[in-house]
């Protein structure tokens, strides 16, 4: 018997669910057959902070990562009207121009990644970088609470965290004239020396780079900063009212409703989010609270399924592009002759560099160098350790103190004080050796410790 000969149309359909937000987008691809799913990421991508130039260009970085899908479904951030979902198809059409594709937001994506049924209303409890509460009913009433934006809404939100920890250190410090724990955790995360260099910070600040300060307000609060303390607590409560709120507008008070968190800094801080469902069982009795157990993005991929059936889309013909494999290495890579000279390889005591106090990492880098002069006379490691800048073996110590000159860190002799470059001191006496320039030499830009 000869067999069939197999039809085009009996290959399964290909999806793919993009969910973007303000930190990420992620892709999530899915070929129908059972073998898994093929993830991308690409960049921040909120639609109300990007020109269609820059929204093609984040599809773009999903497409080339993933195969062509016969259809596509895509959460955004910041799509809330017809002609914000009307700009995600325009720029879904230039990257994948065959596609039907679906545009929503992505609270929509986020509700629909919940796995199980329900037959209570759903609301969802975003905060991430933004917020928004989200509801719906099993019969599809639908209410939304927040949404505006980071100048008009985002309460609870990452970036309302970190505007409001950078607004609390400066009221501070102009009220008690003290600069804060928290103020020098931020100084310290953004590489700064002064809090007057915050404000040319904020001002090119992007939303995404105000939320992320949000990580130092919670590590602040772990250990019981009262500043900290006070701005997640105004969060949490912010939180759970917007949330019992939006409930109020699918059912009536007492109702059982189901509360879902998502977004980082729910599901990244859970104690913080237990402050916060302790809240809403508190403002609504009957809530059951859970969190969202997977990734928004598949939310997006099953209305892509549920959009897109098999039987509506034309495959006749369509071939699954694999994504571009990585180039094989040529053989002499792999010969030991032609591998790193040790001048290029990392040295093994410098690789938790950026973990160090600066004062810490200067110190491991001078007594690095000592080591060069001995190993260019043919010496050993240990003569290094007695041998002086002109080659003869002395004992020598070295006395380092870090000052601040304006926003710069230099060295300064320990016996003189004046700025000088870094020589060994073999008098023993700390005096130094001021050979050389005496011009302030930069040694590193830094920052303050504590």
């Amino acid at each position: 018997m000869t067999p069939m000969k197999r039809d085009a149309n009996s290959r399964p359909p290909t999806y793919l669910g993009i969910e973007a937000g303000g930190t990420r987008m992620v892709g999530l691809f899915d070929a129908g057959d059972g073998s898994g799913f093929q993830r991308a990421e690409a960049g921040p991508a909120n639609l109300r902070l990007l020109s269609d130039q820059q929204l093609a260009a984040r599809f773009k970085e999903i497409a080339t990562a993933l195969p062509v899908p016969d259809a596509v479904c895509i959460g955004m951030a910041g799509a809330r009207a017809e002609s914000d979902r009307e700009r995600i198809r325009r720029a879904a059409a230039k990257v994948w121009p065959k596609a039907p594709c679906l545009a929503t937001n992505d609270l929509e994506t986020a509700l629909m990644a919940e796995e199980q049924p329900s037959s209570m209303p759903r609301v969802l409890v975003l905060s991430g970088t933004g917020s928004c509460f989200f509801g719906r009913t099993p019969e599809g009433k639908t209410a939304k609470v927040g949404g505006w934006g980071h100048v008009l809404g985002d309460k609870g939100s990452g970036f309302e965290i970190g505007l409001r920890a950078l607004k609390a250190v400066v009221y501070y410090l102009d009220r008690d004239g003290e600069w804060s724990s928290l103020g020098q955790r931020l100084l310290r995360s953004l590489q700064l020396n002064e809090p007057s260099e915050l404000i040319g910070w904020a001002q090119n600040a992007s939303k995404s780079d105000i939320a992320a300060l949000a990580v130092e307000v919670f590590k602040a609060w772990s250990r019981r900063d009262e500043i900290a303390t006070d701005i997640l607590t105004g969060a949490a409560e912010s939180l759970a009212k917007d949330a019992v709120t939006c409930a109020g507008k699918l059912t009536k008070p007492g109702k059982a409703v189901q509360f879902v968190f998502a977004g980082s800094i729910l599901l990244r801080q859970p104690k913080f989010a237990q402050n916060v469902a302790k809240l809403i069982r508190k403002l609504w009795p009957n809530a059951v609270v859970t969190p969202l157990q997977r990734e928004s993005v598949h939310g997006a991929l099953a209305l892509a399924r549920r959009t897109f059936p098999a039987e509506t889309i034309s495959i006749v013909g369509r071939t699954v592009r694999p994504p571009k494999p990585a180039k094989a290495a040529s053989a002499l890579h792999n010969v030991a002759s032609i591998s790193l000279s040790p001048t290029e390889q990392r040295n093994p005591r410098s690789m938790s560099l950026d973990k160090l106090a600066l004062d810490d990492a200067v110190q491991l880098m001078l007594r690095e160098d000592r080591y060069v002069t001995s190993a260019l006379l043919g010496g050993t490691r240990e003569d290094s350790e007695r041998r002086g800048a002109g080659g003869a073996i002395v004992q020598a110590r070295w006395t380092v103190v870090l000052c601040r000159r304006g926003n710069e860190w230099t060295s300064r002799c320990a016996g003189c004080k004046r700025v000088s470059a870094y020589f060994p001191d073999r008098s023993g006496d700390g005096a130094g050796n001021h050979r050389g320039r005496t011009d302030g030499a930069v040694v590193r830009r830094g920052r303050r410790r504590g």
